[in-house]
């Protein structure tokens, strides 16, 4: 049977386990397969193992991102800061462009909202469809992040931006979906969206998608 990536590491770190006793000292015996009579052997051994440690904990990671389940969403009927998203494919998110700047912030994901699972207490916006433009030109759009408002999340550079070219005019462009860079946050923070066109008041939808973390196995509740 195949062993993913995460899987190969632990069982390495297990292999190479260096055991600790209750005062935190390193139990090196001559029955560890870890020994060493040296001691600056044992100390780098020791800073090879936290080394190892971390890249686990990374491995897993990018493991969980990868192998994810994904949900969608578009919008309520009337959006706010508390309740932003439903599932629904006839109501996307549409944020209005400014003048070759950002326009007015929408929100996509309220405090009150779950856009996961109901055991996940973390999340990220993992991709966007497009589903109607004003125009079929370049456009920005912004995906804001925080526990306060759109404002706060700005001044603190928690945002990420992805660009587009819209192939058509109007609603059902055709438009598959694309990736988003987005870090994970936890559920309960607030997302915002907002748009840059070179007309002022145009408008773009889209619909958003996100992954919940931690991801447990299938069969699990």
């Amino acid at each position: 049977m195949s062993r993913t990536i995460s899987e190969l590491v632990r069982l390495k770190l297990d292999r190479a386990a260096i055991p600790i006793g209750e005062g935190g000292e390193q139990l090196f015996t001559e029955l560890n397969p870890g020994y060493m009579l040296d001691e600056a052997t044992q100390a780098a051994l020791a800073t090879l193992a936290i080394a190892v440690a971390e890249i686990r904990g990374e491995v897993e990671i990018l493991g969980q991102h990868v192998h994810n389940d994904e949900l969608w969403w578009g919008s309520v009927a009337a959006p706010n800061e508390s309740n932003a998203c439903e599932s629904n494919v006839d109501r996307p998110f549409t944020a209005a462009s400014g003048n070759n700047t950002w326009g007015v912030g929408i929100p996509v994901i309220g405090s009150n909202d779950r856009p996961v699972k109901p055991w996940q207490t973390e999340y990220d916006l993992h991709r966007i469809a497009i589903s109607g433009v004003d125009n079929a030109t370049p456009w920005k759009l912004r995906f804001l992040y925080g526990d306060q408002s759109l404002d706060e999340a700005a001044a603190a550079n928690r945002y990420t931006e992805t660009m587009s070219i819209a192939s058509g005019v109007g609603n059902n462009i055709g438009a598959g979906p694309s990736e988003l860079r987005f870090p994970r946050i936890p559920v309960g923070w607030r997302v915002w969206a907002q748009a840059w066109n070179f007309t002022n008041l145009d408008t773009i939808s889209f619909f958003a998608a996100a992954h919940g973390y931690p991801v447990l196995e299938y069969g699990n509740d």
